[in-house]
């Protein structure tokens, strides 16, 4: 029997089942015809043009086929996100992510954290297309922590996706949908536009009240997700208890609010009155300076600076690592710190 794996092969099964991909592209892949001739064995041949050495124009005609396949194709796809050939888990999630199929969002999300940077890459793409709000906290640690340029990027354009696609459902334009934030312990939403406070309310969205500034950062925390703090372009850090109905100034020992910008700012997971936040100087300086690094152990009552501090880039985004020693990690234009809190508010390992 001739082997089926080889390239040879693998071509010309490709040629042969060419005809699944012309009905599809001309009946449509929801026809009843279409379903029926796009049998069992069809579907496997495409999956082993997912697999690499495969030519790339086969491996694209293998996508684009089962991208356009029936729903019956879905559940395999699912299973391919764990074969061991790291091209086909690539090519499922392209495909995934490419069909919107909404069962697959959990697994896609699993993906993020194969081993395979191409797969971490599509998954987290696939995420994005799919405007799947609950991974961006999965999403903005890829952008932190991430190595790989190609899997950060995917990233980062998956986030503004998202970003798109909720400024739409709000009937905003893009720009004015500054910061989405998740609230850990149920999964509440916020997204802080302008000058504007939402969050959803079954299928649509409410909104929830004025903003004391323009935001730059907010993070949501506390058993019921109620307790916000939002960083501010020119007003400093505020703090809410009620979801955001009403906001108290968090700025004591900072300096005076109108002379910094917030650029961001994190909560432990631990403790929710344990903020830190990155400060810009904005004082008759173009660009914005760094500032530092400030924590707080008592919910914004009062700053301490955490010193030594020696980024000289703008820190565009916080997330907290809490393995042993835990670690403050920070983003910037192109490039990612670390400082250790192994004491408790910070210190330079």
């Amino acid at each position: 029997m001739p082997d089926l794996n080889s390239p040879d092969a693998k071509n010309q099964m490709s040629e042969f089942y060419a005809q699944d991909l012309y009905l599809m592209g001309h009946v449509g892949a929801d026809n009843p015809a279409t379903i029926s001739l796009m049998s069992t064995q069809a579907i496997q041949t495409m999956f082993k043009l997912l697999e690499q050495g495969v030519p790339e124009e086969h491996r694209n005609a293998a996508i684009h086929g089962l991208v356009q396949a029936p729903p019956a194709v879905v559940p395999p796809l699912l299973e391919a996100l764990g074969d061991s050939d790291s091209s086909v888990r690539q090519g499922a999630a392209e495909i995934l992510g490419a069909r919107r199929a909404p069962e697959a969002e959990n697994s896609l999300f699993f993906a993020t954290f194969d081993s395979d940077p191409g797969v971490r890459a599509a998954s987290a793409k696939a995420l994005g297309d799919f405007g799947a709000m609950y991974a961006l906290p999965r999403l903005q640690w890829l952008q932190v922590t991430e190595t790989d340029s190609d899997v950060q990027l995917a990233a980062r354009l998956a986030e503004k996706r998202v970003y798109a696609i909720v400024a739409a459902t709000l009937g905003i334009q893009p720009g004015d949908l500054r910061v989405i934030a998740i609230a850990p312990s149920n999964g509440r939403v916020y997204a802080a536009a302008k000058g504007e406070l939402y969050s959803p309310d079954g299928l649509d969205w409410r909104r929830v009240g004025i903003l004391p500034g323009v935001p730059t950062a907010l993070a949501a925390t506390g058993k019921d997700g109620q307790i916000l703090y939002l960083g501010t372009a020119s007003s400093g850090i505020f703090r809410s208890v009620d979801g955001g109905r009403t906001w108290q100034a968090a700025n004591w020992k900072l300096p005076a609010a109108n002379s910094f910008a917030v650029t961001a700012l994190t909560v432990s997971p631990e403790n929710d009155r344990q903020v830190y936040i990155a400060l810009a100087d904005q004082a008759g300086t173009t660009p914005l300076m760094p500032f530092g690094l400030f924590a707080s152990s008592d919910a914004g009552g009062s700053w301490v600076p955490l010193t030594p501090w020696n980024v000289d880039d703008i820190t565009s985004r916080l997330v907290i690592d809490s393995s042993e020693p835990p670690r403050l990690l920070g983003l910037t234009d192109g490039a990612f710190w670390r400082y250790s809190l192994a004491n408790g508010i910070g210190h330079e390992p």
